[in-house]
């Protein structure tokens, strides 16, 4: 059993082809989060609009079963109205190995995003 929730990110402030993001939310993700074991979802944050760094204050925060050497991924959406569009989708290691020490664990998209959006 791990206790899971997402602690919050950080999205790159321009756009893949180098715009800067808007002001009054033009161009600002309505960001959300989803962890897979499995394949699965298993936890997914509510959608905090216009943030360039949400941190999902009302998400469920729970304890979940995760078996040693259960493929996980996480990833980042930008919620809309018509259809949800990713920012960035991300493999873990082995998600029981990474928690195994003390403390949160931190895992980082902003590397990832200039390649994922």
């Amino acid at each position: 059993m791990l206790f899971l929730e997402f602690g919050g990110g950080r999205d790159d402030d321009r756009t893949r082809d180098g715009r800067q993001l808007g002001f009054g939310g033009w161009l600002v993700p309505d960001a959300f989060a989803k962890l897979y074991v499995d394949g699965k979802v298993v936890l997914e944050t509510p959608v905090q609009a216009t943030r360039v760094s949400p941190t999902w204050p009302d998400q469920r925060k729970a304890n979940y079963r995760v078996r040693s050497g259960a493929r996980c991924a996480w990833s980042s959406w930008d919620s809309n109205p018509i259809n949800n569009h990713p920012i960035c989708v991300s493999d873990m290691s082995d998600l029981q190995a990474e928690v195994s020490s003390e403390g949160p664990v931190k895992v980082s998209w902003a590397a990832a995003v200039r390649s994922c959006r």
